[in-house]
């Protein structure tokens, strides 16, 4: 991909937070106009090995099959990279969103309707509980369209909201390359997730660092920005674990405050 170096330095962090002990697994949404290579991103997430990757999925379904996954095998983090698709069911969009704020916050629990009760064929059993960071994409256009339901559900409150769109300069490179057949060669990314929560340490000067960058951000969120803090906060203990050490140092601080544009309501132009 062209000009997307940083914003996959960022994304490639996220599923080591489901991998950090005392924390939980950040959410992600990304939004960005139409072929902004929204899909392309968040495929290369998918080969962390504590990921799924769903192109359409209904709260049934991910309570049916996907918790297994979670409960059984280790899974910190649901993969999407189209939330236009999994919003095209108007009748289920308002409890799939209130579906996927259980699931990133407290957790979910034994499902007792008349679908789980009648077709699900899985026994579960009571207090059975299983959480689950989501990464999802959506365009600027659809975000601006739900944003009052987002809103109002605490959806966004939940989610660490990543933005960016092209500079013409990168859309004239990425013409470029089509006219002259020059496909940029892509690299998966490559992960060293343990299998394990780690007990990363950070010190609270460290924490205080992230506080100008955090208030910056807070203010596209409603409420008191506790849950963006937590995020910010193991976003950088993810830095550290995924370079392989247990304690932050300043260059895990001064790469996430590198991100500040595309975690600002501006977002970043690449």
């Amino acid at each position: 991909m062209i000009g997307t170096e940083t914003l996959e330095q960022l994304l490639k962090l996220i599923p080591y937070t489901g991998r950090i002990y005392d924390a939980e697994p950040v959410s992600t949404l990304l939004i960005a106009p139409p072929e902004h290579g929204k899909t392309e991103l968040i495929k290369k997430v998918k080969t962390a090995p504590n990921t799924v990757y769903l192109t359409d999925f209904t709260p049934f379904g991910l309570d049916e099959v996907v918790s297994d996954q979670i409960i059984e095998n280790g899974v910190t983090h649901l993969l999407c990279p189209d939330m236009i698709r999994v919003f095209a069911r108007r009748v289920t969009r308002e409890a799939l969103v209130t579906y996927l704020n259980g699931l990133t916050e407290e957790g979910i629990e034994l499902q007792l309707t008349y679908a789980t009760l009648v077709k699900s064929q899985r026994k579960r059993n009571v207090g059975e509980r299983y959480k689950a960071g989501i990464v999802i994409a959506i365009t600027t256009a659809k975000n601006n369209q739900y944003y009052k339901l987002l809103s109002e559900t605490g959806f966004y409150s939940r989610m660490l909201k990543i933005r960016y769109k092209y500079s013409d300069e990168t859309k004239q490179r990425i013409i470029n390359s089509i006219v002259e057949k020059e496909k940029p060669r892509e690299e998966p990314f490559t992960f060293n997730i343990p299998t394990d929560k780690v007990k990363v340490c950070i010190k609270p000067k460290q924490i205080a660092q992230l506080i100008p960058l955090f208030e910056e951000v807070n203010s596209d969120y409603a409420g008191v920005g506790a849950r963006l803090l937590k995020h910010l906060i193991a976003l950088t203990q993810a830095a550290a674990l995924e370079a392989g050490r247990k304690k932050v140092t300043q260059a895990d601080i001064e790469l996430i405050l590198s991100f500040r544009e595309y975690l600002t309501f501006r977002g970043a132009e690449i």
